[in-house]
């Protein structure tokens, strides 16, 4: 009993020992997390600033382009009015106002800039000479002193959102800027708002400029942002011939203050601040006289990278990861010492030892798992105990269901079994409509399987039935209907429906179908014999009857043959007697015949033999258009049969078969046998008028006949000779228009046994 306990002992001792390699190993790779989250740390602030630093000076890029382009816009300005003509200009241009009443009232005034001749010209046609000679002498001032003279009709923008020049081609290839001198000669009484400008002074210093100067005059200009690399003016032919594409970009974008683009490729930026030429009409394509590129190279990463080194931050980074790896050591064997403890309990746990509690004295989430640990080891002491109780009482249970579930099972098959060997046809139907457990005869007489819906499955009027059943729990008994077999077989059945009921709610219905062909068959059957039974004693009398006076009147009828033996005309009539009484006594002879049959005389028959012996006598006497065709099995067995009765049957098929054809067509004879029933066939098809259904059913019935002559008994005794065979006769097809296949069945001779 020692030798158990010392296992567990050894098996404890190892445990512990993987505890604590385990703790170790848990204290490691906590130390190595926390070392490779500083790390990761480190390593994300090394990344992380250069990137900040550059993100910062693009931003301050981004915010200077505005404050540059007022800047450079301003310089243009103050070009502007260091000269002393823009007060002169707007004192002459509050005299021509005054001069002229200003009077354009109702004028059309062309969307460009205008001479002085063509204003005055617009003048003229509203103010009368005296005025008009005024305002010419301050233009002839005017023209006197400048090289360019415009009335412009059109609002120019404010000089400082836009650069205007005056234009003007000196030679072929270069061209001359004139700063432009604006004064309003806007009037409250008119809706004129025109601006006269003056460009290109003649007799003080001339305010031309050139690209080149005005390069050098604007990159003196003290701009934002680590003061752009350069400032240069482009003129717009240079621009149209070195890039297109940037040209029809500045057409588009002319009528902004500026606008960036980057170089692909790099990080240069360009500012474009477009030039326009003051003397064209707004939205012109040729009003675009030039551009000024401002042209930024923002700092590389490595600029970044060696100003953050430059300073104390990666040694600060530097010295904060190692005392992050000393904290991460000491934090993370506080963590993993609680952890061993409550793993070790876990392990006691695990042994099934439920009485040892985890002693752990943290008060954080460990000191919280243990405490609810120990209590979940007290309930489980509890609910072990109580389940140990339990598994008793359901061992014992189980043990009860298992004899039940035995009984019940052996009930269900032998329940299975009974409904399986019933011949009639029982299934039940839930709610639904969907049918239940049919068994073997359902399959078979009406093809339902597991799951069918009784409305596509079944004929209407049982559909009907098992509805009402289901719906208002109508109870169905014996009521006589057909139904359709899965061969298409109308079959006539008994059918009784009752309702399923589970305290007073209808769960389903149970439907039972008996197959009445037996019994039907078995009517017909009686009733045929009855019927042939009277009809034979009727028949037997009538014939003694009327033999007798048939027999007088052919021996009066030779009589007078041979008293008027040769007279003409006498005669003819004695012989159509004769043979009208030998006719009738065929008749009587037939009706005898069918009335009371002979029994047959039986021997071993090979009916191919007989099959050949009768189509070798009808062809004699055949058609020559009727074409009688055998097809004979030659492996089957004899039959034990009367010849001259088969013979009479087969006689009367044939000849029916050629009758049917009127004269015409074929007539095919074949023999078989069936595998399995000990029995052989013969069938006999033509391809004649065929039969309806009605001529189909009663075609083997005593004295019906489809022909104008004949007494309706062949088909008749053809079924009694067969029927005394122990074979039977069937029609087995027929179609009007197509033809008609009788079968004659006949069983197998019994050989005697050997030895």
């Amino acid at each position: 009993m020692d030798r158990p306990h010392g296992n567990n002992q050894t098996m404890h001792d190892q445990g512990e020992t993987n505890l604590s390699s385990n703790g170790l190993r848990l204290q490691a790779k906590l130390t190595l997390a926390f070392v490779l989250v500083g790390l990761v740390g480190f390593l994300l602030a090394f990344q992380l600033l250069p990137r900040l630093i550059l993100r910062s000076w693009t931003e301050e890029f981004e915010a200077a382009k505005g404050p540059n382009a007022q800047q450079l816009r301003n310089r243009y300005v103050a070009e502007l009015l260091a000269s002393p003509q823009p007060e002169s200009l707007r004192g002459i241009a509050d005299q021509i106002v005054q001069s002229s009443g200003f009077d354009l009232d109702g004028l059309e005034i062309p969307d460009l800039p205008m001479d002085p001749k063509a204003f005055l010209s617009l003048l003229s046609r509203k103010n009368g000479p005296e005025q008009i000679e005024g305002v010419r002498s301050w233009f002839q001032f005017l023209e006197d002193r400048y090289e360019f003279v415009r009335i412009i009709p059109y609002e120019v923008p404010p000089i400082s959102e836009k650069i205007h020049l005056f234009h003007k081609i000196i030679g072929e290839g270069s061209s001359e800027y004139f700063l432009p001198i604006m004064a309003s000669l806007s009037s409250p009484d008119n809706e004129f708002n025109g601006v006269l400008a003056v460009g290109g002074s003649r007799k003080v210093d001339p305010l031309s400029v050139t690209p080149s100067s005005l390069s050098s005059e604007f990159s003196a200009i003290s701009m934002r942002i680590a003061n752009p690399e350069e400032i240069d003016f482009f003129p717009a032919p240079l621009i149209h011939e070195t890039n297109p594409a940037l040209y029809k970009k500045a057409l588009v974008e002319k009528e902004n203050p500026y606008w960036q683009e980057r170089v692909e490729g790099s990080d240069t930026v360009y500012q474009f601040i477009p030039v326009l030429d003051i003397d064209k009409a707004p939205f012109e394509e040729g009003r675009l006289l030039g551009l000024f590129f401002i042209t930024y190279r923002p700092p590389e990463g490595v600029f970044a990278w060696t100003e953050l080194a430059s300073g104390e931050g990666y040694i600060a980074i530097g010295v904060a990861a190692l005392f992050a790896l000393i904290c991460s050591y000491f934090f993370a064997k506080g963590i993993t010492r609680p952890i061993k403890t409550l793993t070790s309990s876990v392990t006691a746990f695990a042994d099934g030892r439920l009485d040892e509690p985890v002693v752990v004295k943290s008060r954080d989430e460990i000191g919280i798992l243990a405490g609810t640990f120990n209590e979940m080891r007290q309930r489980l002491q509890t609910n072990l105990k109580q389940l140990r109780e339990r598994a008793k009482t359901i061992e014992s249970q189980k043990e009860e269901l298992d004899e039940q579930f035995k009984s019940l099972q052996i009930l269900q098959n032998y329940t299975e079994n009974v409904l399986a060997s019933v011949d009639s046809a029982i299934f039940s139907v839930d709610p639904s409509g969907e049918v239940r457990s049919p068994n073997r005869a359902a399959q078979s007489l009406l093809g339902l399987e597991e799951g069918n819906q009784i409305d596509d499955s079944l004929s209407e009027t049982l559909a009907e039935r098992l509805r009402t059943a289901l719906d208002i729990g109508e109870t169905t008994l014996s009521e006589e209907m057909n139904v359709e077999s899965p061969s298409k077989e109308v079959v006539p059945v008994a059918v009784s429906v009752t309702p399923l009921k589970e305290g007073g709610t209808i769960i389903g219905a149970v439907a039972v179908l008996t197959d009445l062909s037996v019994i039907k068959n078995l009517e017909a059957t009686v009733s045929r014999q009855e019927r042939l039974a009277a009809l034979g004693q009727l028949t037997a009398g009538v014939a003694h009857e009327v033999r007798n006076p048939l027999s007088i009147i052919k021996a009066c009828a030779e009589i007078l043959q041979q008293n008027f033996q040769g007279q003409p005309g006498e005669n003819g009539l004695c012989n159509d007697i004769i043979e009208e009484a030998d006719r009738l006594s065929r008749v009587v002879t037939e009706f005898l015949t069918f009335a009371r049959p002979s029994e047959p005389d039986r021997a071993p028959l090979d009916l191919n033999e007989t099959l050949n012996r009768t189509i070798d006598r009808i062809e004699v006497s055949n058609p020559e258009d009727v074409i009688i065709e055998r097809d004979f099995d030659p492996t089957i067995p004899e039959v034990e049969a009367d010849s001259d009765q088969l013979e009479q049957v087969l006689l009367n098929l044939i000849r029916n078969g050629i009758e049917a054809m009127d004269g015409a067509g074929k007539v095919v004879v074949r023999s078989g046998a069936e595998k399995g029933d000990g029995s052989v066939w013969i069938e006999v098809m033509d391809n004649g008028a065929g039969m309806d259904d009605e001529t189909r059913r009663r075609v083997f019935d005593p004295f019906f006949t489809s022909k104008a002559e004949g007494t309706g008994l062949g088909l008749s005794i053809c079924h009694r000779i067969l029927e005394s065979h122990g074979g039977r006769i069937e029609v087995r097809d027929s179609k009007p228009g197509v033809g008609t296949t009788f079968r004659m069945t006949l069983p197998v001779r019994e050989r005697e046994p050997v030895g």
